[in-house]
């Protein structure tokens, strides 16, 4: 989490939490300086879970770009901050003002690679059904790490059982549970140690149709059939039960 001295940081609409595929918005400028912009919405998705955070353009009102190459949370996940390229010229960085109106665009391919990928992993989850212990998302390629109470299962064989489940073709739907839901049913929590994503008393879950269900704040394709074909091509001991899958698009 990264540390802004702003007497009191607001609160961003995060648009991604609901429309995973927009791409541009326009938003208000509440706070900016030293490269860092924080908006009162934003559809980039700030790094967390092991998604990284969207990159793209911030649009001034005259059509300027700027570059945003990095974008995290601030305050306990209630507040994005946006970081402008270092490369950006002062005479822009001049141009933006509190309460000015901007455009953002997201780098859409790197975003909905970030996508499937993210989906794909949902998938992996819902195959072995053991406790995650980490993740990293990065475009093509990924990792997850499980705490295994099974038998470490066989790169090809677990391709071909990612793949089978991407051809099925199963819808994504993402809706909100009342927080009680997770004291009730605390097997929906595949995480080991990273708390459920929470808004106010509300969880976010991520249902892949038939095949799994768990809280989730990520951004998801909306089918299986939007996934590329995957490739799972090491696993490996991080631990005593710990098992490390890495894999990547073909």
């Amino acid at each position: 989490m990264h540390k802004i001295d702003i007497p009191l940081l607001p609160r961003t609409h995060k648009i991604f939490l609901e429309s995973a595929y927009a791409t541009e918005c326009e938003a208000e400028i509440l706070y900016v300086q030293d490269n860092i912009i924080i908006l009162d919405k934003t559809l980039f998705y700030a790094t967390s879970g092991g998604q990284p955070g969207d990159k793209g353009l911030l649009l001034l009102s005259d059509g300027s770009p700027i570059d945003i190459v990095d974008t995290f949370y601030v305050d306990n996940k209630k507040t994005i901050a946006h970081k402008i390229s270092d490369n950006t010229p002062e005479i822009l960085l001049k141009k933006m003002s509190i309460n000015d109106t901007i455009t953002l665009q997201i780098d859409w391919h790197n975003r909905y690679q970030n996508m499937q990928m993210h989906t794909v992993l949902h998938i992996i989850s819902g195959l072995l059904d053991d406790k995650i212990t980490g993740c990293q998302i990065d475009g093509h390629k990924a990792r997850i790490d499980f705490n295994l109470t099974q038998d470490v299962p066989q790169k090809e064989a677990l391709t071909d059982e990612i793949n089978q489940i991407i051809r099925q073709r199963l819808a994504v739907n993402h809706f909100w549970l009342d927080v009680k839901t997770l004291e009730e049913r605390p097997e929906l929590v595949k995480s080991l140690s990273v708390s459920p994503p929470k808004d106010e008393d509300q969880v976010r879950f991520i249902e892949i149709k038939t095949h799994d269900l768990q809280p989730c704040g990520g951004t998801h394709v909306k089918n299986t059939q939007e996934i590329a074909e995957v490739v799972v091509n090491k696993i490996h001991n991080k631990g005593a039960k710990n098992r490390r899958i890495n894999l990547h698009f073909v």
